[in-house]
C-alpha cells in the first residue's frame, strides 16, 4: 500500500457509520453540555459590567465551571478509549465493537499517552515561537505512538521511544507523510468551522450590528451585552444546527487521523503484524 492510497483509503474509510458515529455523538454531546452550562456563566456578563457581581454569581461560575471541567475529562477518557478501538478496528477489521473490548484493557497507556502528549503542549506554549516549533517536532516524532500502544501493545513510553525510531529510519518519507497528513486534517477542521460558522451567519451579522450600534456612540455597553446575550439564548435552534455540523466535520477530521496513522504504521511494518504479547 502506498503512501496516496493511504490517503485516499483514510478518507473514504473515515465515512464509516460504525466509526465516525461514536466520535460524533462524544463530541456532540461535549459542544452541547459546554452550551448548557456556558450559557448561565455568560449571562453573568452583564452583572460583571455594572459592578453588581455577587457572591451567588460566583458559587455559579465556580459550580458550572467544575462541571464543564468535569465533562472535559469524561470526554477525554472516552476518546482516548475509542480512538485506541479505530485502531484496533483498522488493522484487524473485526468491528468497532470489538475494538472497544481490546482497547478497554489498554486504555491506562493510552490516557498515559494523551496526558504526557496533552502536558508536553501545555508545557510548549509558555515558549513562545520555540514552543510552536516542541510542538510540531513532538507531534512528528510520536506520530505512530497510539498504533503501537494497541497493534504492539506497547507501554506508552516505550510507545513513544519505538515511533522516534520508527520515523528516524524514513526521516525524509515521515515528515512528507505527517505533513501532508496535517494538512488534509487541518483542512478538513477549518472547513468544518466555516460551515458551523455560515450555519449561523444571520445570527453572526445581528450581533455584529448590535455591536456597532451600541459603540457607535460610546463604549459597548451593558445594554448592548444584553442584547447580544438575549440573542444567543433565543437563537439556540440555529447553534444547535451549527454545533451538529461542527461535530461531524471534526469527527471526521479526527477519524481520518487516526486511520491515516494506524495504515502508516502497518505500511512501515510490511505487514499487518500481531504482537507476541498477544498470540
Amino acid at each position: 500500500m502506498g503512501i496516496r492510497r493511504i490517503y485516499l483509503k483514510s478518507l473514504i474509510e473515515s465515512f464509516k457509520f460504525n466509526r465516525l458515529l461514536p466520535f460524533f455523538f462524544l463530541y456532540l454531546l461535549l459542544s452541547s453540555f459546554s452550551l448548557l452550562f456556558f450559557l448561565p456563566i455568560l449571562s453573568l456578563l452583564p452583572n460583571i459590567l455594572s459592578l453588581k457581581f455577587t457572591q451567588e454569581n460566583l458559587n455559579l461560575i465556580i459550580l458550572n465551571s467544575s462541571i464543564l471541567l468535569t465533562i472535559f475529562l469524561i470526554a477525554f477518557i472516552f476518546n482516548c478509549w475509542f480512538a485506541g478501538a479505530l485502531v484496533y478496528d483498522v488493522w484487524r477489521k473485526e468491528g468497532f465493537k470489538a475494538g472497544l473490548k481490546f482497547s478497554k484493557k489498554l486504555l491506562t497507556q493510552i490516557l498515559g499517552l494523551y496526558f504526557i502528549l496533552a502536558f508536553l503542549n501545555l508545557l510548549f506554549t509558555f515558549l513562545g515561537t520555540l514552543g510552536l516549533v516542541l510542538r510540531f517536532l513532538a507531534s512528528f516524532v510520536f506520530v505512530l505512538s497510539l498504533p503501537l500502544i494497541i497493534i504492539k501493545r506497547e507501554e506508552f513510553l516505550s510507545a513513544m521511544k519505538r515511533s522516534y525510531e520508527l520515523v528516524s529510519k524514513s526521516l525524509l518519507n515521515s515528515f512528507l507523510f505527517w505533513l501532508f497528513l496535517y494538512l488534509i486534517y487541518y483542512s478538513i477542521i477549518f472547513l468544518s468551522i466555516f460551515l458551523a460558522i455560515f450555519s449561523i451567519s444571520p445570527l453572526l451579522s445581528q450581533i455584529i450590528s448590535f455591536y456597532q450600534i451600541f459603540s457607535t456612540y460610546a463604549e459597548f455597553s451593558q445594554a448592548g451585552l444584553i442584547q447580544i446575550i438575549g440573542l444567543i439564548t433565543n437563537n439556540l435552534e440555529a447553534i444547535t444546527i451549527s454545533l451538529i455540523i461542527f461535530s461531524f466535520f471534526f469527527s471526521y477530521s479526527y477519524v481520518f487521523l487516526i486511520t491515516t496513522k494506524t495504515y502508516y504504521f502497518l505500511f512501515l511494518s510490511g505487514k499487518k503484524l500481531i504482537s507476541s504479547k498477544q498470540s
